[in-house]
């Protein structure tokens, strides 16, 4: 069945890859992961186990009323669809994940509350990328500060 012998450590490692891959993205992995948390007693960050089939999990899906009506029957300029993507993704971010975020709104004299309102954070999160434009003058610099 094995005609070749085995190559050692680089096999190996690649067997190692192998397992780690199955045990961290298959629903098997997450089952046995959940398992362990369960007779251990202890947390697991497994995802639910119908998470691996719905194709989005783990990703900031907008709604269908999310975006203003004006938004619907044009086109919006890059700065709006900036801001609104911007606003999107930091509404998705742990509370932890965004505090440099609310900092540097409150260093530019934003109210950091207003970032995350649905309904006055993309202009809030305009106001702040256009504050930053002295600095960092391209798009991705901006979003990245």
């Amino acid at each position: 069945m094995f005609a070749r012998r085995a190559r050692g450590l680089l096999d190996f490692t690649f067997a190692l890859l192998c397992v780690w891959c199955a045990y961290h993205h298959t629903p098997a992995g997450a089952l046995v992961r959940r398992t362990g948390a369960w007779a251990f007693h202890t947390r697991t960050t497994a995802r639910p186990l119908l998470a691996y089939y719905d194709g989005v999990s783990g990703t900031a899906v907008p709604t269908p009323g999310a975006l203003p009506p004006a938004m619907l029957t044009r086109v919006p300029t890059s700065a709006e669809a900036l801001a609104w993507g911007t606003h999107s993704a930091l509404t998705g971010l742990d509370p932890k994940a965004r505090e440099p975020a609310l900092a540097l709104a409150r260093e530019v004299g934003i109210a950091p509350e207003t970032l995350l309102d649905a309904g006055r954070g993309p202009a809030a999160t305009r106001r702040l990328l256009d504050a930053l434009a002295g600095d960092f003058p391209s798009d991705e610099a901006r979003v990245t500060a």
